[in-house]
């Protein structure tokens, strides 16, 4: 049995220069408007999930998740949801 470490994978990494990083641009800041807002609160009180709000809204999943959080937006969302359940118990006469 031999001391000495013989590796079986060829050692290479090629020339040895480093390649300089590439940067992303950043993206310009979409700012949300109170319709937008609106339609996601509709959206998620409908039990949508973040994923299918944006795909709808043409905007990131992050971005609603952040959208939400960012401007409490929950008990608006609960709010909204209430109602809906309220109209299907309770239809309004003129509904009918």
């Amino acid at each position: 049995m031999s001391i000495v470490f013989t590796p079986k994978i060829a050692f290479n990494f090629g020339s040895g220069q480093v390649e300089p990083v590439q940067k992303k641009k950043a993206q310009p800041m979409k700012y949300w408007s109170n319709v937008e807002l609106a339609k996601l609160c509709d959206l998620r009180a409908l039990g949508l999930s973040y994923s299918d709000c944006s795909k709808m809204l043409d905007r990131s999943k992050s971005s609603c998740q952040s959208a939400v959080d960012e401007r409490s937006l929950y008990i608006r969302i609960m709010r909204a949801r209430e109602k809906l359940i309220e109209n299907v118990i309770n239809p309004k006469e003129s509904e009918k």
